[in-house]
């Protein structure tokens, strides 16, 4: 038996699908079971319960051979925090494997985590990974780049952003980016809880191939078919618009936390990732051709 922790979200939906196609036996760990319900194909387990709720965990664990957490936030509102959710919540989640004798604990990291990290969260995902490795349990541990796919809300945003006359890029848009695809995650996550070569490991992961932030822009634009016209905006002029943002929106568009992140690099080398999964990554170029109907 599988535990799925966040297999309602957009990588959990295409996660328990794979998983599934896989001959595995799924649970997934939801706050409302009953609402969940209709997320999942028929024969998923469903338990209620809440990684920052410990006491909840341990009959969700029960038969469990290995977790999965794919539980995450990429901006903090109200109560649900980096350090609540990426940290406390892999804590409770570790703590609670650990006594139910679960042989394998999988963590959904983010590339871009590395110790003394610019952002706060990647810093707690830094924090988690470190909950994990240290736990003694057998793990693996995924950092994913920025993903695509249906139902995804980067790939939706990225619409969203072309289709006007004009279309801001952030600073001069040359930072690179390597968009993944969401269902080459899903079938490595799977791949992992039969592959003794990546235990106790951590993999980088990303699409075929970098581009700038600005490339990528300009094939989703063409993709649309729209025509608007890009404009850049100076990080200068940015930072006091975001700061402003945050001080009277509950959920800016854009937070200092993501402003970071934009300005670095978001790649990595997948040579090795696709050699030991046996995994040939999906083109951005190609899914766009394919799947830009759905999204526009």
């Amino acid at each position: 038996m599988i535990l799925v922790c966040g297999g309602s979200g957009f990588v959990g939906s295409h996660l328990v699908r794979q998983l599934c196609q896989d001959g595995f036996a799924v649970r997934c760990l939801v706050r409302n079971p009953v609402r969940a319900e209709s997320l999942f194909q028929p024969g998923v387990q469903l338990v209620q319960g809440d990684i920052t709720q410990p006491a909840s965990l341990t009959p969700a664990l029960e038969g469990v051979t290995a977790v999965i957490n794919l539980v995450g936030i990429i901006q903090e509102a109200g109560g649900a925090t980096f350090q609540k959710i990426h940290v406390g919540g892999t804590q409770n989640l570790v703590s609670a494997a650990q006594q139910a004798g679960v042989r394998r604990f999988v963590y959904i990291s983010a590339l871009g985590t590395r110790e003394n990290a610019a952002s706060r969260y990647h810093q707690s995902k830094y924090a988690a990974e470190q909950l994990v490795i240290l736990s003694g349990l057998s793990y693996t541990i995924f950092r994913p780049s920025v993903m695509y796919g249906a139902g995804g809300e980067f790939i939706r945003l990225l619409f969203d952003l072309v289709r006007g006359p004009v279309i801001p890029v952030i600073g001069r848009g040359e930072n690179l980016m390597q968009p993944l695809y969401v269902g080459d995650l899903a079938r490595c996550l799977s791949l992992s809880l039969s592959l003794d070569e990546v235990d106790s490991s951590i993999w980088e992961i990303a699409g075929k191939e970098p581009m700038t932030y600005f490339e990528m822009l300009r094939k989703v634009r063409n993709a649309s078919g729209k025509g608007g016209a890009f404009i850049r905006l100076p990080l200068w002029l940015v930072r006091p618009m975001v700061r402003l943002m945050e001080g009277v929106l509950s959920r800016p568009p854009l937070t200092s936390d993501q402003l970071l992140m934009l300005q670095e690099d978001n790649v990595c080398d997948v040579d090795r990732l696709q050699g030991h999964f046996a995994i040939s990554l999906v083109e951005f170029d190609e899914w766009l051709q394919q799947h830009r109907a759905g999204v526009k």
